[in-house]
């Protein structure tokens, strides 16, 4: 009798703490109910009600009795609902806003859309473009070798001019401008032996003299440092043309243009991938060591909230659209110099003369955009500028 009474209390305990523990994902001023409004983001509602965001999949209750119960439109009402005795969220109310009784003939009503993630304003320019491109995509592209009057840059009067162009008359492409080469030189392992290269990088003419350098600089470095590895080339959509004639050099003909478009700027695949507004935001179950911001965009010492990094990890470390990750201001290693003062010169090259302080805690960064190993990711909030080299970490489940 005692052994039942000791597992119903164990029992109970652990139910009891299994509560407190879900309870806990929830912020003490959440409201019970909610009615989403038109300019909300998933984002938003999640941190309405939860201390974590990133906990929205884990906490979000998919009631099979509402159509498509993932999306969320204006006007509906979410509620906090218990499920097995667990806390969840969910649509408590579908809105009927857009429901109207028809009589007899015909009436066009506006689509009605779905609350997005984000504020696809924030990220509108890194949606499509640019791309990332792996090295040994680049010596295969077709490239702008000519224009149809000798000038330096082609105009959409005219026609342009490609070499190694394989594509049907009439087919539609993408003339990109070439941007930026991603290097990691050293241990990827061990930041303070790690270096970032973010050079420009070109197909047009000889090499100028500051390619050179960079060039000789990544080389002279790698050799001391044990290698380096050239993570991806960055490249920016610029034209929309089509295939006029085909051949080697082929013609295009531009449809669309932003710039002028130049020698040496690649032809590249029409994209027919649809963004997707509306993933889900969840922490990775796993993520290699070395995941670290690579570059920053529009800034050159450090990004806050709502502005875009390039990571070093992409589909190769399994990154998705909605992966929620923590990032980290690398510790300095310093000096100890209570142990080791400045005026001695005892022992100062042994190894724990110096100390390698914490990494601190600085924002959270949500990938939007994956390739096969880079990503970008919006600072979605941060309590510090996120700077390259940070580290970027998974947050804990519940």
């Amino acid at each position: 009798m005692m052994l039942k009474q000791l597992l119903a209390l164990g029992l109970g305990v652990g139910l009891c703490f299994a509560v407190i523990a879900q309870e806990s994902a929830f912020r003490s001023d959440h409201p019970d109910q909610y009615t989403v409004q038109v300019g909300d983001t998933l984002w938003d509602i999640a941190e309405r009600f939860l201390n974590s965001p990133w906990l929205w999949p884990e906490i979000w209750y998919a009631n099979p009795q509402i159509e498509n119960p993932h999306l969320i439109y204006p006007g509906d009402e979410i509620s906090l609902v218990y499920v097995a005795g667990k806390a969840r969220l969910g649509i408590a109310k579908r809105s009927t806003r857009d429901v109207v009784r028809l009589s007899p003939g015909m009436r066009e009503l506006p689509s009605r859309k779905a609350i997005p993630t984000l504020d696809l304003t924030d990220i509108a320019p890194y949606i499509t473009r640019p791309r990332m491109l792996e090295e040994s995509e680049i010596g295969q592209l077709p490239y702008v070798v000519a224009f149809q009057s000798d000038k330096v840059y082609g105009l959409p009067t005219e026609n342009i001019y490609v070499r190694n162009l394989h594509a049907e008359q009439g087919k539609h492409v993408v003339v990109a401008r070439p941007g930026f080469k991603f290097t990691e030189v050293g241990d990827p392992d061990d930041v303070n032996d790690l270096e970032l290269h973010y050079t420009p990088w070109h197909l047009q003419g000889a090499p100028r003299m500051v390619d050179l350098v960079d060039d000789w600089w990544t080389q002279a470095v790698s050799s001391i440092k044990g290698g380096s590895r050239v993570i991806g080339y960055e490249v920016r959509d610029i034209a929309e043309a089509v295939v006029s004639k085909v051949g080697n050099p082929a013609s295009i003909r531009l449809l669309t243009t932003e710039t002028e478009i130049h020698k040496g700027d690649l032809i590249v695949p029409l994209s027919d991938q649809e963004y997707n507004p509306y993933f889900e935001i969840y922490a990775p179950s796993s993520l290699p060591a070395d995941v670290h911001v690579i570059a920053l965009k529009d800034s050159v010492f450090g990004v806050g909230t709502r502005q875009v990094v390039a990571i070093n990890h992409g589909q190769d470390a399994g990154l998705k659209p909605g992966h929620l990750l923590f990032a980290y201001r690398p510790g300095k290693r310093v000096r100890d110099e209570i142990a080791y003062p400045r005026s001695s010169f005892r022992n100062i090259f042994q190894e724990d003369a110096k100390v390698k302080l914490p990494d601190e805690y600085a924002a959270q960064v949500m990938v939007f955009r994956s390739f096969p190993r880079v990503s970008y990711g919006i600072v979605v909030k941060s309590i510090k500028p996120v700077r390259i080299y940070d580290h970027l970490i998974a947050p804990e489940h519940i």
